[in-house]
């Protein structure tokens, strides 16, 4: 095989650190962060089930309505299905076939009783049937441009008319709008744009430095996150503890104020943020010089500002609102949006409603949530000998409406 120019390569190079740099703060609030009173729901680790053991890193989990659970484990990588009974194996095999994988991207519910997983690598969808194995491979989008990875559109959920909705993480950085892509299958793709949320809804006041400068660590900006509900309707979640909604065919948008938990930093939790992030930078600048050269190029290829981490000048006050992950979908038009936390203790998962009604709940330490159904929520906890996936009864009603958590939120329309 011919090795890649070095163009090439460093176009793949910078794609890498913009897509990761795009989510590369985290953050968990420890109880000593929980000030304010609340009447969220709790996660009880005493009403926990223990389905599984032994995970490196589970990214998302899909339960398929014959009882077999699906999980992505991003850092094996591999996709396992999970039986009634307990046993595992695997349900999409790791290679170049036409169902097998190469990356874990995306796993998302295909209704009424499959899933469809996204091949980050190969840009295409392995179908897996209501067995839980994998039935066949479906082409994405063409892949086209300077910033394919990052400007073509990624898929996030699919609705019950089974129409999958994706849009580009990079357009919040390149683009003054992040453009929702609807698009139906039949012999071909078939999309149009349901929503366009501008950019300036999700950036901070201050932009984040670009790709092409050096990764900062310890800023901690309040960018926002997004995601969209399985009904289609586009929630951008803003600074300030602020929901923008934006609904195919309507221009407005509609800010839903969440309850404010600001959670103060001092110079002993900003200095292990710096340290965790740092870490992290470096890995992921070590990880995408290794694939550099394995691939024909060089360091000297990389402009040194692209391979230097360098700390925050100034420790930020507060924590972001938001973490980094993208929010949950609930097959019942819910969306469990991630509150801003440190690493290792409780935090808080805001839950918007079909509806429009809010509802939170707390999740135990060392915890997180990774996948959603109908009656269930699973969560992935860290042990010493990697992760297991837990399983709790669910705070929402099946309906995705009110519960005794629920709030209404503070509403006011903006052109």
């Amino acid at each position: 095989m011919q090795p890649r120019a070095p163009a090439e390569l460093m176009r793949r190079f910078r794609e890498r650190l913009l897509t990761s740099a795009s989510v590369l703060v985290t953050a968990c609030a420890s109880d000593r962060a929980h000030s304010a009173a609340t009447d969220c729901a709790s996660l009880s680790p005493a009403a926990a089930t223990t389905l599984a053991t032994g995970f490196d890193s589970i990214a998302s989990v899909v339960a398929l309505p014959s009882g077999t659970l699906l999980v992505a484990d991003a850092a094996a990588p591999a996709v396992f299905a999970l039986a009634p009974d307990g046993s595992r194996r695997a349900a999409v095999p790791r290679g170049g076939g036409p169902t097998e994988f190469t990356d874990v991207g995306p796993l998302l519910r295909l209704p009424p009783d499959s899933a469809l997983l996204f091949d980050l690598s190969r840009r295409r969808f392995v179908v897996i049937g209501p067995a839980g194995f994998a039935v066949a491979s479906r082409p994405w989008l063409p892949v086209a441009g300077a910033n394919s990875l990052i400007g073509q559109p990624t898929p996030t959920v699919i609705d019950a008319g089974r129409r999958v909705y994706a849009y580009a993480i990079g357009d919040r950085l390149l683009r003054a709008h992040v453009t929702v892509t609807r698009c139906t299958l039949g012999v071909a793709w078939s999309c149009d744009t349901t929503a366009r949320i501008p950019s300036a809804w999700l950036e901070p006041t201050r932009r984040p430095p670009s790709a092409t400068a050096a990764l900062v660590v310890g800023a901690l900006t309040d960018r926002g996150v997004m995601g969209v509900t399985t009904e289609g309707v586009t929630v951008s979640v803003a600074r300030d503890d602020h929901v923008a909604r934006a609904t195919h065919g309507d221009s407005s948008r509609t800010l839903d104020t969440l309850p404010r938990w600001p959670i103060a930093i001092d110079d002993a939790m900003w200095h292990e943020i710096v340290v965790a992030e740092s870490s992290s930078a470096a890995a992921l600048i070590a990880d995408g010089l290794r694939t550099l050269v394995a691939g024909g190029g060089t360091i000297a290829d990389v402009p040194l500002a692209m391979r230097t981490v360098r700390r925050a000048a100034q420790r930020p006050a507060y924590l972001p609102a938001f973490d980094r992950s993208p929010p949950l979908t609930g097959p019942n038009g819910t969306l469990w949006i991630t509150r801003g936390h440190l690493p290792g203790g409780t935090h808080r998962v805001s839950i918007i409603g079909a509806t429009g009604e809010h509802a939170c709940v707390t999740v135990p330490a060392n915890e997180r949530l990774v996948g959603i159904d109908a009656t269930h929520v699973y969560a992935a906890r860290t042990t010493d000998i990697g992760e297991s996936l837990i399983r709790y009864a669910s705070p929402i009603p099946a309906d995705g409406r009110a519960s005794r958590t629920t709030a209404p939120l503070t509403r006011s329309r903006s052109p």
